[in-house]
């Protein structure tokens, strides 16, 4: 019995929210990112926590050096990309 307003989905289509490609490049950087970061943080505070000094230095330094290559990524991708934006 219907109210006259829909309330649930009728098919698995209407489950499902299509992405603009802008919006599969965000997701798309968001999971590199955590890829790259979540393991060795974790490595590192796993480390840290139980007294392993030498990992957990190992583990900060991977997060240190994924950090930085990340931005030192995207610095000389926008440098080639050189999206038509004016950034004054």
């Amino acid at each position: 019995m219907s109210s006259g307003g829909r309330t649930e989905p009728s098919s698995a289509a209407d489950l499902t929210v299509l992405p603009t490609p802008k919006d599969k490049l965000d997701t798309l950087v968001g999971v590199v990112a955590a890829l790259a970061l979540v393991p060795a943080v974790a490595a590192f505070g796993i480390s840290l926590l139980s007294g392993e000094w030498q990992l957990a230095l190992g583990g900060l330094l991977m997060t240190a050096g994924n950090g930085t290559l990340i931005v030192l990524g995207s610095i000389i991708t926008l440098l080639l990309v050189r999206p038509d934006r004016d950034y004054a």
